[in-house]
C-alpha cells in the first residue's frame, strides 16, 4: 500500500509541475488513435497504416472518447501504468528473496527514475513497455517458482502484447521461448519449502518427468503469444497483402541511423547528438513522392502543400507525407530503406563501425547529450549522471554477486537472466537502428533489481572484510 502510493506522489507530482504535460505528439500516435475514433481506420483518413505498433493507439483511442477530459484520462492511465510498475517490481523482489531494505530500494529506483519520468510525461510508448517489461519478468518470476504451463502461456500473452507496443520486443520473445527450453523440470508441490525451491537451479534436469511439462509450458507460451498477434498480422495481411508481424517503420529506423548524410558527418568528427536531419528527410520524402506514390490526392480540391513531402522536424511524425491526401505503398517503402541502410553500410564499414559505438554509448549514456544553458537543465543534467553512474555501478557489482557460486538464489539468478539477455539483444539490435537512451527504459526494473542486489548484507560483510584485511596487510610491520 505504502508502496503505491508513494508511486502515485511521485508520479503526480511530475505531471503537475511540468508544463504542457501529455500535450505534444511527437511520434504520432495520438493522430493514429484519434483517426480511428474519426474514421474507423488505425491511421490516417481513409488509408491504414502499420507505421506504429497499435497498442498505444489503441489506449489513446479509448482516451479520445471522453473528448476534452482525453487529456486528463490519459494522465490518470499514465499514473495507473506508473503505480503498476513500481507495485510488481517491488513484488518482484519479494518472489526474488530479496531483504525489505533491498524491496524499498527497487521501488525507489524504479518510481524515481529520471527516464521514466520524463517518459510519464510524453505521449510516447516509454511508460507502457516498461510496465510490460516488468510484468514479464513478475510472471517468470511465478513461473520459476512453480513451473505450470497456464503460467507460460500467460507469459507468451505479456510476450505479444510488447511486441504490439515496440517492435524490437519480437527477438526477446524467441529467446524467451529458447529459454523456457532449459527451465526447471520439476513442478514443486504444495508442501516444498522455499529453499527446495530455490535451491532447484535453472540448469539442472530430472530425466523424463520433467519433459512433458516444458513441452505443455512451451506449447502454452507459444499459444499465448500468437493469440496476441494474430489479428495485428491478419489485419495486415487484408490491408496491406503482406502478414506484417511488426511495424513498416523498421526500415525507415534502419536508414536514419546509416545514410551517406550521418557518415559524411561522422567522418568529419561530429556525434550523433549534433546531426541536422533535415537534409535526410527532404530526400526520404521525396523518395516517397516519386517512388511509392500508389495514386493522386484521395480528396478532391486539396493541392499538396510543401510541408506534406519536406519536414524540417526530426520527429517520425512526418515521416510520410500527408496519407489523408495521399495513398502510399508503406511496405515497399520499408523494404526500400533497408536495401538502402544495408547498401550504405557495406560501402562504409569503418564508418559503420564506429557509429555502432556511437549508437551503444548513447544507448547507455549516463545523461541527455545536450545540456540547458539555464540553471535548472544542468542540474537536471548532472542528476542524472550521479543517479545512473552509481545504479549502473551497483548493477554491475550485483551482476557479479548473483552469479557467483556462493550465491544459491536461483530465482533472482534465473529471473535476472531473463533481463541480461534482453539487455544485450537490445545493445544488438542498435547496433544497426537509430538509437536513443530512452529506449532503453524497459530495462529499469532489471537495472533496479541487480542493484539492490548489491546491498545485501552478505556481500557489504565479505567487502568489509576484504577491506580490513587489506588494510591490516598494509599496516603491518616487516620482519
Amino acid at each position: 500500500m505504502w508502496v503505491a502510493a508513494f508511486a502515485f506522489l511521485v508520479r503526480a507530482v511530475v505531471l503537475l509541475l511540468v508544463p504542457n504535460a501529455l500535450q505534444a505528439d511527437p511520434d504520432g500516435y495520438r493522430t493514429v488513435g484519434e483517426n480511428l475514433l474519426q474514421h474507423r481506420v488505425l491511421g490516417h483518413g481513409n488509408q491504414p497504416t502499420a507505421v506504429r505498433p497499435p497498442l498505444y493507439p489503441l489506449i489513446l483511442a479509448f482516451c479520445g472518447v471522453f473528448g476534452p477530459a482525453a487529456r486528463g484520462v490519459l494522465a490518470l492511465g499514465h499514473l495507473a501504468m506508473g503505480v503498476a510498475t513500481v507495485w510488481l517490481a517491488w513484488d518482484l523482489t519479494h518472489k526474488c528473496r530479496l531483504h525489505r531494505l533491498q524491496r524499498w530500494l527497487v521501488a525507489a529506483l524504479v518510481a524515481c527514475d529520471p527516464l521514466l519520468l520524463r517518459a510519464s510525461t510524453l505521449v510516447m510508448t516509454e511508460t507502457l513497455a516498461t510496465l510490460l517489461a516488468t510484468a514479464a519478468l513478475h510472471q517468470w518470476a511465478c513461473y520459476l517458482r512453480q513451473p505450470t504451463p497456464w503460467k507460460a502461456g500467460l507469459l507468451g500473452a505479456l510476450m505479444g502484447l510488447g511486441v504490439l507496443c515496440r517492435p524490437g520486443w519480437l527477438v526477446w520473445l524467441l529467446a524467451s521461448a529458447a529459454i523456457l527450453l532449459i527451465c526447471p523440470k520439476h513442478k514443486s508441490r504444495s508442501n516444498s519449502s522455499d529453499a527446495h525451491i530455490l535451491g532447484h537451479s535453472l540448469w539442472q534436469a530430472d530425466g523424463g518427468e520433467g519433459s512433458p511439462m516444458v513441452c505443455a509450458s512451451l506449447a502454452l507460451y507459444t499459444v499465448g503469444a500468437t493469440l496476441v498477434l494474430v489479428p495485428w498480422v491478419i489485419r495486415n495481411a487484408v490491408q496491406f497483402g503482406w502478414p506484417i508481424l511488426t511495424t513498416t517503420h523498421g526500415g525507415y529506423t534502419m536508414l536514419l541511423a546509416n545514410n551517406s548524410w550521418l557518415y559524411e558527418h561522422l567522418s568529419q568528427g561530429g556525434s550523433l547528438s549534433d546531426w541536422n536531419p533535415q537534409p535526410f528527410h527532404q530526400a526520404w520524402h521525396q523518395q516517397i513522392e516519386e517512388r511509392f506514390l500508389l495514386h493522386k490526392p484521395l480528396l478532391r480540391n486539396m493541392a499538396p502543400q510543401p510541408s506534406d513531402i519536406f519536414s524540417e522536424q526530426p520527429s517520425t511524425k512526418g515521416l510520410f507525407p500527408d496519407p489523408c491526401r495521399w495513398m502510399i505503398d508503406e511496405f515497399g517503402a520499408d523494404r526500400w530503406a533497408y536495401q538502402q541502410a544495408m547498401r550504405t553500410i557495406w560501402e562504409n564499414p569503418s564508418i559503420f563501425a564506429w557509429a555502432v559505438l556511437l549508437r551503444w554509448g548513447r544507448l547507455w549514456q549516463l545523461a541527455p547529450s545536450r545540456v540547458g544553458d539555464n540553471l535548472f537543465d544542468q542540474v537536471v543534467y548532472y542528476a542524472c549522471v550521479g543517479w545512473y553512474g552509481g545504479e549502473f555501478i551497483l548493477a554491475i557489482w550485483g551482476i557479479w554477486g548473483i552469479y557467483t557460486k556462493s550465491n544459491q538464489n536461483s530465482i533472482l539468478r534465473n529471473t535476472l537472466l531473463l533481463g541480461l539477455v534482453w539487455a544485450v539483444l537490445l545493445t544488438g539490435l542498435h547496433t544497426f537502428y537509430w538509437t536513443e537512451m530512452r529506449m532503453r527504459s524497459p530495462l529499469t526494473t532489471v537495472l533496479a533489481l541487480a542493484a539492490a542486489f548489491s546491498l545485501s548484507f552478505n556481500r557489504l560483510s565479505s567487502t568489509f572484510a576484504i577491506f580490513a584485511s587489506c588494510r591490516k596487510g598494509e599496516n603491518a610491520k616487516p620482519l
